[in-house]
């Protein structure tokens, strides 16, 4: 029986590609389970470069009116998946833009850590021989079928019983934590030949160099900031094939979603064993145990990347409304304000991190507060006093 269902996941992973449906484009979901994909224009993907030591212009555009998977500090919502706890909101911070084109899809991820650590071969750690999960690493998933798709399956006892991967899903992984690039990346994907088999060893990890993933599979990317700072950032193009196992057969239309799992594994000097991660909310990511009925509201392990408008119709005429000045609320306000989040930008639409509770801006600077609560969104002018 457990066969039967195996079988049935795999044709129904491998013919979901064809009915992947649109849905309604979001707006900036700041739950930060969709994430909006805005479209380049061919001159736009013609700017991406994997050896000009930058990143892509086009990623300027970013600001107040574009989505973004933001975990600037960690808390218990997005640090579920490690074996070793974060310490304090300095310890790592993961950004991730994605955009796409007639290529494939497009990734800036960006990480501040405040120890870098080079390439080790971490002892008597969890993952045995697979030691490239433990050191400072972007770590995604990519599925060619929406979350909601795979929850259902899981569901009916037709999915692998891996966590929540599919047959579809590909998980890419690359370090970044050495004082100069790595040499290579890593895929790892379902192996048929374990179709009855419930354990990691269904899916294969395997080594790419750049040049190797370039040539063959389309993949590109590029590590900007490798050598100093405690800010790095990878770039990624991945092209619609490799979107999952087997990948999507061409641009998506708008609208639509497929699942996703954005990620950072953490190492810190004197570290010898485990990991610290970063992860979307409570759930993980799609490798690790599922309660018995997955439950995709209150402990997800996937989220979903969502094909929207261009970048120039996402950002043209973006602004925000100057309506005055935000008392500071007292703790008891803001807990039933029921804020999810609040961010700071220049006038220019740059974004501004706040770190320790202080803004890196010169006082009597005029800032832009986005203020996101249960009610909507607000923007407000403020000066740094």
């Amino acid at each position: 029986m457990r066969r039967f269902k195996l079988v049935l996941s795999l044709l129904v992973a491998a013919g979901m590609v064809s009915i992947v449906s649109a849905q309604s484009i979001y707006p900036p979901d700041v739950t930060d389970f969709v994430l909006v994909a805005y479209q380049l224009s061919a001159a736009e993907e013609a700017d991406f470069s994997t050896s000009d030591g930058i990143r892509s212009p086009f990623w300027n555009a970013w600001d107040v009116c574009t989505d973004k998977l933001d975990y600037q500090y960690c808390d218990p919502s997005c640090c579920a998946g490690g074996t070793v706890p974060m310490v304090g909101p300095l310890d790592a911070q993961l950004t991730v833009y994605a955009a796409y084109g007639q290529t494939g899809v497009y990734l800036y991820l960006k990480v501040e850590d405040d120890s870098w650590v080079d390439y080790q071969v971490v002892v008597n750690n969890q993952y045995g021989d697979y030691s490239q999960w433990a050191n400072d690493a972007v770590d995604m998933y990519f599925d060619n079928q929406p979350s909601s798709a795979i929850y259902a399956a899981y569901d009916a006892g037709t999915a692998l019983g891996v966590g929540t991967k599919t047959p579809s899903t590909r998980q890419y992984l690359l370090r970044f934590g050495g004082s100069t690039p790595p040499t290579a990346m890593y895929i790892n994907e379902f192996n048929p030949a374990y179709l009855s088999d419930n354990t990691l060893a269904a899916f294969n990890l395997t080594p790419h160099t750049f040049d190797e993933a370039a040539a063959t599979l389309g993949i590109k990317n590029e590590i900007v900031g490798q050598s100093s700072g405690n800010t790095r950032v990878q770039e990624w193009v991945i092209p619609w094939s490799q979107v999952g196992s087997p990948g999507l057969a061409s641009v998506p239309s708008l609208g639509t979603m497929t699942a996703i799992n954005f990620g950072y594994n953490d190492v810190d000097v004197g570290m010898t064993s485990g990991v610290k991660a970063l992860r979307v909310h409570r759930g993980g990511d799609p490798g690790g145990a599922c309660i018995e009925t997955c439950d995709p509201i209150n402990q997800p392990n996937w989220q979903n990347i969502q094909y929207g408008p261009t970048l120039e119709a996402a950002t043209s005429g973006c602004t925000w409304t100057m309506d005055g000045v935000i008392n500071k609320m007292s703790r008891n306000n803001l807990r039933s304000s029921q804020i999810v989040k609040s961010e700071y930008f220049t006038l220019n639409g740059r974004r501004l991190d706040v770190k320790n509770g202080v803004l890196g801006v010169a006082r009597n600077t005029v800032v832009i507060n986005r203020t996101v609560s249960a009610g909507g969104i607000v923007h407000s002018a403020l000066v740094v006093k």
